[in-house]
């Protein structure tokens, strides 16, 4: 069982991070997910907060260094429920 996924430092972008979203669904026991310094950029990280919304497992969550601003943090929060 998967529950720790390290994709850092790599060049992902917004487009990229779709493709992970059948991780999520396939591991739901997933706890550590880190994208850190990737170009991920603003619609990047907003695609992530979506599913997100649906993940109750993820307990930390890698973002370092990918390059996003007030939008994405906005998105974030709110699939957070901060």
């Amino acid at each position: 069982t998967l529950t720790c996924l390290d994709l850092s430092i790599g060049t992902m972008r917004a487009a990229g991070i779709e493709h992970f979203f059948p991780v999520f669904a396939s591991n739901p026991q997933l706890t550590n997910f880190n994208v850190s310094s990737n170009q991920l950029g603003d619609s990047g990280v907003q695609k992530l907060a979506t599913i997100l919304q649906s993940n109750s497992t993820l307990t930390t969550l890698g973002l370092s260094d990918s390059r996003f601003g007030d939008p994405a943090i906005q998105h974030l929060a709110q699939a957070l429920q901060l």
